[in-house]
């Protein structure tokens, strides 16, 4: 197995459930990046809001940036050599909307099994002032904790969840980052985020990996392969190579979302988002 991670960064992240920060990219690289994510919304203002989802279907170059190198050597001390990407989203808040996300676990609602790591990937510098991830350590060892659905406008989660289970808040590590930088977290820790109280945009990209003999505990979802091979099966594979927002990548974006969608609001108590990637995103 290659990877950047040496073995204590490799054992925090299995003791803490995160690890932050990991250099990926070079800040040029990162710069790159960003003005590839400003060009789509000025070039596809209908479509910004769809790369909340399956970024890689639309976006070439988000398929890219989870194929880069400096990305998959990280992923690769957590999960393995053979790597699937189950999704990629843009999560961007701006500080005219003031928005945030409750406190909750991905794997409530994502239900892959054993784990998925997931990546949020810093396209500009990220701190508390601008709503950076929070994470609480230890606590991907706690177990399913009891969620609520809501209808919250300033909640940014899919669902508006939020944990109803007492813990101590005070003891939440906030995720710092800088372009280029990832901070890793275990998909079942308990994480959430603040307000954007400064004067730019917060640009993160999320990447969620997981092993390719990883499965969807109930449900057929769909994946791109990233690194090594695919033996298992488990997921269908995720068209990519269409080009930028063209009408096949739209197809093949819809039929993927169409898979998520429907497996992440299956027993929702609030109406789904029609597009998936609409009016809410995630963390």
């Amino acid at each position: 197995m290659a990877t950047s991670l040496t073995d204590r960064q490799i054992a925090d992240f299995r003791e803490r459930g995160f690890l932050a920060p990991v250099r990926a990219l070079s800040e040029a690289e990162a710069a790159a990046y960003r003005d590839r994510y400003d060009g789509f919304c000025a070039r596809w203002p209908d479509h910004a809001t769809k790369i909340k989802a399956k970024a890689h279907i639309l976006c070439p170059w988000v398929a890219e940036i989870a194929r880069h190198p400096g990305v998959l050597d990280a992923f690769e001390g957590l999960l393995g050599a053979d790597i699937q990407c189950f999704n990629t989203g843009f999560r961007v808040k701006r500080p005219e909307r003031p928005t945030h996300a409750g406190w909750h676990q991905d794997s409530h609602y994502s239900r892959i099994e054993p784990l998925m790591v997931i990546g949020a990937l810093a396209l500009s510098p990220i701190a508390v002032e601008n709503g950076c991830l929070k994470v609480i350590p230890g606590s991907h060892r706690w177990g399913p904790m009891n969620h609520v659905d809501s209808d919250d406008p300033a909640s940014i989660l899919s669902r508006g969840q939020s944990i109803t289970d007492p813990f101590d808040e005070e003891a939440a590590v906030p995720l710092v980052l800088q372009p280029g930088e990832i901070g890793f977290f275990d998909y079942r820790i308990v994480h959430g985020s603040g307000t954007n109280a400064s004067a730019e945009p917060r640009v993160m990209l999320l990447i969620e990996m997981m092993a390719a003999s990883a499965r969807h505990a109930t449900a057929r979802e769909s994946a791109l392969l990233v690194r090594g091979e695919d033996r298992f099966g488990h997921f269908e594979a995720d068209e990519t190579g269409h080009g930028e927002a063209t009408p096949e990548a739209l197809d093949a974006w819809r039929r993927a979302v169409a898979f998520r969608a429907g497996n992440l609001y299956s027993g929702a108590t609030v109406a789904a988002n029609v597009s998936y990637g609409g009016a809410r995103e995630a963390v």
